[in-house]
């Protein structure tokens, strides 16, 4: 079922953005389109797992961002992130929805032990699983060189974040 959530969910956010967006958009409607567009992948995927039995309790996450005037207006849920490459440093500005993140952020795991937790997969937020979801947003000024990356769990639980800054820090990213 994720890989039919990651596709609804991806149809329905970018189509939402497309028939929404507009260069003369203020922040803030900025914000309301990119949190409704993932409430709105959040329906569709929870009505299609209340449809099909086989397809229950699906999710997916999510990590959106529309790029304007030097500014990035992100929204996720779950683990999928966001990274910003500044002046040599590559940095995550998301914070999962996890439960090894609960655990660090309440001082009972420490960030060098999350990687062996058993538990380090158990999401507490993810898209389509629930009839509503809460989804975070922020925004980051992009300085000149800076660099954006937007990926899943499937880049960060095997590449390091040194091997992804070594990455980031070279100009002819295609070639890394």
């Amino acid at each position: 079922g994720g890989d039919i959530a990651s596709k609804l969910a991806t149809g329905t956010i970018v189509s939402r953005l497309k028939e929404g967006y507009r260069p003369e958009m203020e922040p803030n409607s900025i914000r309301n389109l990119l949190l409704t567009a993932i409430s709105a992948a959040n329906v569709e995927i929870y009505n299609k797992s209340k449809s099909d039995q086989a397809l229950a309790g699906m999710g997916t996450t999510v990590v959106a961002v529309i790029l304007r005037d030097g500014i990035a207006y992100i929204s996720h849920v779950g683990d999928s992130r966001a990274y910003i490459y500044h002046e040599g440093k590559t940095e995550q500005i998301t914070t999962d929805h996890s439960i090894v993140q609960e655990l660090i952020a309440q001082g009972k795991l420490s960030e060098s032990d999350a990687d062996d937790y058993p538990h380090k997969n158990l999401l507490t937020r993810a898209v389509g699983v629930y009839r509503s979801v809460t989804v975070d947003y922020l925004e980051e000024t992009l300085l000149k060189g800076d660099k954006l990356l937007l990926c899943t769990d499937g880049l960060t639980n095997f590449c390091p974040l040194e091997m992804i800054n070594r990455i980031l820090e070279d100009d002819d990213i295609e070639s890394s």
